[in-house]
């Protein structure tokens, strides 16, 4: 009885650190909550249609920086931007 307490107690407290706090600088999800979110999973999906859609329809900046290591979404663009250089020529 004891080890499923215990079991339970553990997968309950793991359940709670999934907020950003737990977070690396390059992942895409410090962007969830802030207007620039529609933006980050479209980029992180490398949707070009929905990228342009965000940028010049919904006005969202590209330059807007997340909260905890102040970084912008061009900075996970710059790979995706790259190999879409490579296939056009």
């Amino acid at each position: 009885m004891k080890f499923i307490i215990t079991l339970l107690v553990f997968i309950l407290n793991s359940c709670s650190l999934s907020g950003n706090q737990n977070l690396l600088g390059d992942d895409f999800r410090l962007f969830k909550n802030t207007t620039a979110w529609p933006l980050a999973v479209a980029v992180d999906n490398e949707d070009t249609a929905e990228i342009r859609k965000q940028i010049l329809c919904k006005k969202i900046p590209v330059d807007f920086k997340e909260k905890k290591f102040g970084q912008t979404l061009l900075l996970y663009m710059k790979p995706f931007l790259q190999t879409l250089r490579r296939l056009s020529y």
